[in-house]
């Protein structure tokens, strides 16, 4: 239950989009899909996949242009936030009003077209023209980078264009905006925000996006709402998934890790049973003249086996915590 809200809290309940390609004239579905009975919200993205290069240390990431007035009705990314905002995907100009004036340079925004920023640079706002684009990554992200609020990274896309010597990255400087924490450490490591009008000029993909994520009210109806917006919208060649569907593996996966747990459980406390039957059997046999002693003396045959009874609970008990203790120690 706790994985399935985060993964609710992270991903859309239906993605809408394309197989291998990117919607063009996207804004037609956008609003069938937002006056659709049962849908609460949906948002546009642009998702790719790039290089996050800092000073110390780069690592792979899944680059997601969003629209930051929209996302909030999907997704949980802005009660995620920990450090930044998200508004400072729309107003880059703000963040080095926010940052604690550590912001550090890269040394391939030599290679970039915005200058440079010197190590140290005090707070204050940038021109809006002039101001570096936002960008907000996850904490595992910062963590491995060693990014904080107004540092300044390279971006490294492999959707370049072709050159003298074949296939040219594209890459573009970002200021983080923010960081946020999912509680998945997937999430928190591989995924990376920005404006949805940044992406696409950075990407040059012109107005097209990658697909439109969807929530709807009910998310137990989410396979069903989406058969309904697919026999609505009427477009042969989109691709309307679930979060069911998207996520079957993961979820098949943690039905067959629940269904052995419960059968070595089981096995386990049968043998645990069977030993405490036998012992109980065995220290019968050895107390059948006290038990005669007991019945002559008056004892029900149910107060006797009140006694046996206990004595089961008692031998069950100083198993278990015994076991405890010897699993505790191993850990």
């Amino acid at each position: 239950a706790d994985l399935k809200k985060k993964i609710l809290g992270n991903h859309a309940h239906i993605v809408i989009d394309r197989v291998a390609e990117e919607l063009e004239d996207w804004q037609p579905i956008l609003e069938q899909t937002r006056n659709t009975e049962g849908v609460i919200g949906a948002t546009p993205y642009l998702q790719t996949e790039v290089m996050v290069s800092s000073l110390s240390n780069r690592a792979g990431a899944i680059l997601r242009g969003i629209d930051p007035a929209s996302v909030g009705e999907v997704t949980d990314l802005a009660k995620n936030m920990t450090h930044g905002k998200l508004d400072y995907l729309e107003h880059p100009e703000q963040i080095l009003d926010s940052s604690v004036g550590t912001a550090r340079t890269s040394p391939i925004d030599a290679m970039l077209e915005d200058p440079p920023t010197e190590a140290g640079e005090k707070n204050g706002p940038e021109p809006a023209q002039a101001a570096i684009p936002g960008l907000i990554v996850g904490q595992e992200l910062a963590r491995a980078l060693r990014l904080v609020v107004g540092d300044r990274v390279t971006i490294v896309s492999p959707r370049g264009e072709l050159g003298p010597t074949g296939l040219i990255p594209r890459t573009r400087a970002f200021r983080i905006a923010g960081i946020f924490y999912s509680g998945m450490y997937e999430y928190d490591m591989k995924h990376a925000y920005v404006a949805l009008g940044t992406a696409q000029r950075f990407l040059k993909a012109g107005n097209a996006i990658s697909g439109i994520e969807v929530k709807v009210q009910d998310v137990e109806r989410a396979p069903a709402m989406a058969t309904e917006l697919s026999s609505m919208l009427g477009l042969d060649e989109l691709r309307i998934r679930d979060w069911k569907m998207m996520n079957q593996q993961l979820f098949g996966a943690l039905a067959l890790e629940k269904l052995a747990m419960f059968i070595t459980l089981g096995i386990a406390i049968l043998i645990a049973g069977f030993s405490v039957f036998g012992t109980l059997t065995l220290l019968v046999q050895e107390k059948r003249r006290e038990v005669g002693i007991l019945k002559a003396m008056g004892a029900s045959a149910h107060g006797v086996i009140r006694i046996f009874v206990i004595e089961g609970l008692l031998i069950g008990a100083a198993g278990g915590r015994s076991e405890e203790r010897r699993v505790g120690q191993g850990v």
